[in-house]
């Protein structure tokens, strides 16, 4: 796949729901898009250098924005969903295929009733062939730290 049209595509659906007011408007405030978008775009531009550990953190951040902001509507699960499918994505072109498949199941699962997004993520598990997902291969935004362990149980 052409790295270029997938941050256009990214880049487009993001343009999309940022600027097309109340028909593409969720419940995720201007400043958590911004920042998202912001991402997306580093992301394309990293892309298209080759480097796509660069460009999964940065698209990591996008997808994780934009959840952290708990979107309920279908504007703003469209936008998470194309973050996480462009996130897969590039890990899959770098060779992280146990997180790109990890990320297109959180992709079909977002979108469950959906077909064409079904077919998207099964394609995307199929170019990668039969590994097993693994969500510590993932490449997280910059400064990320992961979540403490669990309190032991007593």
């Amino acid at each position: 796949m052409n790295v270029r049209w997938l941050i256009f595509g990214a880049g487009l659906a993001a343009g999309v729901a940022w600027l097309g007011g109340g028909l593409a408007r969720g419940d995720v405030d201007e400043p958590t898009r911004t920042e998202a978008a912001a991402a997306a775009t580093r992301a394309g531009e990293h892309a298209d250098r080759g480097e796509f550990v660069a460009a999964a953190r940065e698209f990591a951040a996008a997808t994780e924005r934009i959840a952290a902001a708990s979107p309920s509507s279908d504007a703003d699960r469209e936008l998470l969903g194309t973050y996480l499918f462009a996130w897969a994505k590039v890990e899959q072109l770098g060779g992280n295929c146990e997180c790109a498949v990890t990320l297109y199941d959180r992709f079909a699962a977002l979108f469950p009733n959906v077909d064409r997004y079904q077919a998207r993520a099964t394609a995307g598990r199929a170019e990668c062939g039969p590994v097993t997902p693994n969500a510590d291969e993932c490449h997280h935004p910059t400064g990320y730290e992961p979540p403490p362990p669990p309190p032991p149980i007593d």
